[in-house]
């Protein structure tokens, strides 16, 4: 899904090149890569759970799994993936404990709706800090447009609400912010009860949200909805909303004549920041203000003061992930890990996963 002010064209001429022609049954449509705050890499190909140094040069683990959305807890210690059992005809939410991938009670999401059980299929989830608990989007208590917070442990639901996306928890799981109300608004919630403490409108739609290291403080990527022209260029923004109230406490500019892309679940764009590293990479596609056309596709990584410090070149990208330390950032692609050096941008090393299908 590409975001707004996008030319089909440009889009078309995009895919064109990057795809080529060949047999999509062998195409990855989707990779995740996440750094452990040990500086592990952890790469969900949709058939395995591999953990790999932070540059990628050796693999520590490999855990099967079955095909899904993937989430990792913030400690690094447990990972989640969704699965569906057609025998069954039912969706569940895959547990495994790391580094050992020992596999834990899987979370069942209860039967489908009988009159559109294909469509029954959770559409993103996050794991709090901790992984004690996993907030599901779609696919849940018999509706496809619901969220729901499910206990871990115990595979309860705690709580469900309306349609809700982008989930935050504060560093010590307590409270969950979201994009909610198609987002318009910045809502937070109790994260085991479901009790709303703020619902604050806010002035940009995010595209993505993170929690800062203050814990007052989430940060925004938005975009404005406009089409670039050379006397008005549309530039992508990074916000910093206050969790009291919505407002925006501060902002700074990215590259202008940008546009997002999404390649995850939900169509939403690579967007990651890492509070050890005080660094924030986003993926975007540069175009040209005269045409409307795709020139070309990059990863940013910007300080969280305003500050630029590379650009890579990269068509697609799923994913991304800083090291704790700052000295790396991986990039997920279709079918494509790879981890680059941040201080001059170079490849360091790369790995290809073949025929894994989603």
């Amino acid at each position: 899904m590409m975001k707004r002010g996008l030319s089909t064209i440009g889009l078309l001429a995009l895919l064109g090149s990057a795809l080529g022609c060949g047999n999509l049954d062998n195409f990855n449509a989707a990779v995740n890569v996440r750094y452990a705050p040990d500086g592990t890499l952890v790469v969900f190909a949709g058939d395995a759970i591999d953990l790999f140094d932070s540059d990628l040069s050796t693999r520590k683990a490999s855990i099967p799994t079955s095909p899904g959305i993937f989430s990792l807890s913030d400690d690094g210690m447990t990972a989640a993936v969704s699965a569906y059992d057609s025998n069954a005809n039912r969706s569940r939410i895959e547990l495994f404990d790391l580094p050992s991938g020992r596999q834990a009670p899987s979370v069942d999401l209860g039967p489908p709706p009988p009159n559109n059980p294909q469509a029954y299929a959770p559409e993103d989830l996050a794991l709090s800090p901790s992984g004690d608990l996993v907030y599901v989007m779609g696919g849940v208590a018999s509706a496809y447009r619901l969220v729901a917070m499910f206990d871990t442990a115990t595979g309860a639901m705690l709580w469900s609400g309306d349609w809700a996306i982008m989930p935050t928890f504060t560093p010590d799981g307590d409270t969950v912010y979201v994009s909610g109300n198609h987002g318009l608004d910045l809502q937070g919630f109790d994260a085991r009860t479901g009790v709303q403490g703020l619902d604050a409108p806010v002035s940009d739609e995010p595209d993505a949200l993170g929690m800062m290291p203050d814990v007052n403080t989430l940060i925004a990527l938005v975009e404005p909805g406009c089409v670039p022209t050379p006397d008005l260029p549309c530039s992508l923004s990074i916000e910093f909303l206050s969790v009291a109230d919505g407002s925006v406490l501060r902002q700074f500019p990215l590259v202008p004549n940008t546009v997002l892309s999404g390649d995850g679940p939900l169509g939403l764009p690579a967007f990651r920041c890492s509070t050890a590293a005080g660094l924030c990479a986003v993926h975007s596609f540069q175009i040209s203000p005269a045409s409307g056309l795709v020139s070309g596709g990059q990863v940013q990584v910007w300080t969280t003061g305003g500050a630029m410090r590379q650009a890579i070149f990269t068509v697609f990208a799923s994913d991304l992930a800083i090291s704790p330390d700052g000295q790396f950032l991986a990039i997920a692609s279709r079918g494509d890990a790879a981890v680059y050096r941040i201080s001059d941008g170079q490849l360091v090393n790369s790995h290809h996963y073949s025929g894994t299908i989603f």
